[in-house]
């Protein structure tokens, strides 16, 4: 049997009010991670346990509002080999914007944008543009977090205050690879 995994394109109404401290900071944010060029970033708590979901869909739904682009935000509780190879082909999808994504009977498969314009309507491809950010679980409890990040353009640690312990940072920075990771946040 097959484990259901919890992967979801989250609707993105559900964020802090336009005037709330948390959308400023998350606004300032957005505009330092626009210097950056990138189509997709990966958002992932720096400690075991520890959820990055919510931090993903309100950056996200902030990256709506400053963004010209689309700003999509897919975030999954538990991850497994299967959502671990969709989210890296979905990485790999927006950032190279050369293919796109189909999903079928637990296949994925990647083909290339005239067979994919092609068969659009025929077989249900699902085309993304604009930007896409993933909240997957810490590497430190889920190493398969680590094909996304590094499908990934960026990723973003996130840290919880009296929670999160200095080392669970450093493990996850060594894991995932200094130059991938553009900033830590605290939640």
């Amino acid at each position: 049997m097959i484990p259901r995994t919890d992967l979801t394109l989250r609707s993105l109404e559900s964020t802090p009010g336009p005037g709330s401290e948390e959308v400023r900071r998350l606004q300032e944010l957005w505009i330092g991670l626009a210097k950056q060029e990138w189509t997709s970033l990966v958002v992932l708590s720096a400690h075991a346990g520890g959820s990055s979901e919510g931090f993903a869909r309100s950056l996200a739904a902030v990256g709506n509002r400053l963004s010209a682009d689309a700003v999509s935000a897919v975030t999954v509780k538990v991850i497994g080999p299967s959502s671990a190879l969709a989210l890296s082909t979905l990485a790999n999808h927006v950032r190279n914007r050369a293919a796109r994504l189909w999903q079928g009977n637990g296949i994925i498969e990647v083909f290339n944008e005239q067979a994919a314009s092609a068969e659009r309507n025929d077989r249900g491809y699902a085309a993304t543009s604009g930007q896409l950010v993933l909240g997957v679980p810490s590497v430190i409890s889920e190493p398969l977090s680590l094909a996304v990040a590094h499908a990934a353009d960026a990723v973003i640690l996130t840290a919880e205050l009296n929670r999160t312990q200095v080392k669970d940072v450093k493990r996850s920075i060594e894991m995932i690879g200094r130059e991938r990771i553009i900033g830590c946040c605290l939640v």
